[in-house]
């Protein structure tokens, strides 16, 4: 007699009562199916943090060069502002002049 006892669908628990259970086994197949999804998950993270990592060193880039650049700009307008003012100076001194020549 072969083992078809054990291989068919209990229609009934120990206690009586009928209804649906969970097979306390893993198959092969859930395996097989599991794994490479599990796989793909992992690499989809690590993929998504390597994206990540480059997205926030080009932000760490950027801000660094507007920094510098924002500097360098404040350097600038401030020599220019230096060269109005010696200017404007000059102007006046020469107003001084011309006003003193006509007194």
């Amino acid at each position: 007699m072969h083992d078809n006892a054990r291989l068919a669908t209990p229609t009934e628990w120990s206690d009586g009562h009928r209804g649906w259970h969970f097979d306390k086994t893993i198959s092969i197949g859930n395996l097989i199916a599991v794994t490479p999804l599990l796989l793909a998950m992992v690499a989809s993270w690590v993929s998504m943090q390597h994206r990540l990592d480059y997205l926030e060193q080009q932000r760490r880039e950027d801000v660094a060069r507007y920094e510098k650049q924002r500097a360098e700009d404040h350097q600038h307008t401030m020599q220019a502002r230096q060269e109005v003012v010696i200017r404007i100076d000059g102007v006046d001194k020469k107003l001084d002049r011309l006003i003193e020549r006509t007194r």
